[in-house]
């Protein structure tokens, strides 16, 4: 989709409805790659709780989700979350923010956030979070689209267009790993492309006693 087109596409008036099946329309479209590649990066094991943050409808979590994972996804929109229980009922939906995770401790085993974290105010307030939420042993997996890429770009313009959004935070893998690693997860590693990247970490397990 060029930008003259999405642009066209955001101009004309629609219902948030029409606009949501849009949207998720052009953020799902030739990902299957990017979805494989997350279902390696979540690893095998245990994965029956699986927390995507920022998920909107749900349409690409349905992607890369385990099939056996119980899947949650947070969406910070409510007229989002009520359209998208009907869409997908077998994901269980709840409307929140990722910088404060309306979850007890220790809730999933996975947590993801696919192109999401710009979107955040304190993205290191939400890893902090995700860390908190994640069991011993649990991955966070963190995607996001490369700073200087077109579609990063793209992104910005349509949202500040429609929405008069505040700019978005795009930043590079250093800003992520240093991100994830100081809020103490271990084994943080960077998985860098030309358009997007990924950032996974593992939450540790408890020290022995003495």
């Amino acid at each position: 989709m060029s930008l003259r087109t999405a642009e066209s596409e955001v101009r004309a008036p629609r219902p948030s409805g029409a606009w949501s099946g849009f949207r998720d329309r052009l953020v799902t479209a030739g990902r299957g790659t990017e979805a494989v590649r997350i279902r390696e990066l979540l690893g095998s094991g245990p994965s029956r709780r699986l927390l995507d943050v920022g998920g909107r409808t749900g349409a690409f979590t349905t992607r890369f989700a385990p099939p056996e994972a119980g899947v949650t996804v947070l969406e910070p929109e409510g007229d989002i979350v009520r359209a998208a229980e009907r869409r997908h009922p077998e994901i269980r939906f709840v409307t929140g923010h990722g910088e404060k995770l309306p979850f007890p401790d220790a809730t999933f085993d996975r947590v993801t956030a696919i192109r999401s974290t710009h979107h955040m105010e304190a993205p290191e307030q939400f890893f902090r979070e995700a860390l908190r939420v994640l069991t011993p042993g649990g991955r966070l997996v963190v995607e996001e689209l490369a700073p200087s890429s077109g579609l990063a770009k793209l992104f910005s313009r349509l949202m500040r267009r429609r929405h008069h959004h505040r700019p978005m935070d795009f930043r590079g893998p250093p800003d992520w790993v240093r991100g994830v690693t100081d809020a103490a997860f271990e084994l943080v590693t960077s998985d860098d492309g030309a358009r997007w990247f990924f950032v996974t970490g593992r939450k540790p397990a408890p020290t022995a006693p003495a």
